[in-house]
């Protein structure tokens, strides 16, 4: 995996945001909120209605899982609900995920 460049990640991240936020004092919309996601158990942030693949994948999130899931979420994970088709750039993954990491040590 390429080393991610977190500004750059900002952009790619818009492709999310109508779905996700990374600030911590925002609440869940259409998907989870992905503050703090790296090293959280998969299907577990309250008071989201997660599917039953997610609830169950029993793994944590690391920088290498969600470069495998980003790359395509529903062969990575079959029965997610994210409709999202996924980023086949691997730099353009590891940009948004150090713009998510990043974003994740702001309080």
């Amino acid at each position: 995996m390429p080393e991610g460049n977190r500004s750059r990640g900002i952009k790619v991240f818009k492709q999310c945001q109508s779905c996700h936020s990374v600030r911590p004092d925002q609440h869940n919309s259409f998907g989870p909120n992905l503050h703090g996601v790296i090293g959280r158990r998969a299907g577990t942030m309250a008071d989201y209605p997660y599917s039953d693949a997610l609830k169950n994948a029993g793994f944590d999130w690391t920088v290498e899982r969600l470069n495998t899931f980003l790359k395509d979420p529903k062969t990575y994970l079959p029965g997610v609900r994210m409709t999202f088709k996924g980023l086949a750039d691997a730099q353009s993954r590891a940009d948004v995920i150090a713009y998510i990491d990043a974003a994740s040590k702001r309080k």
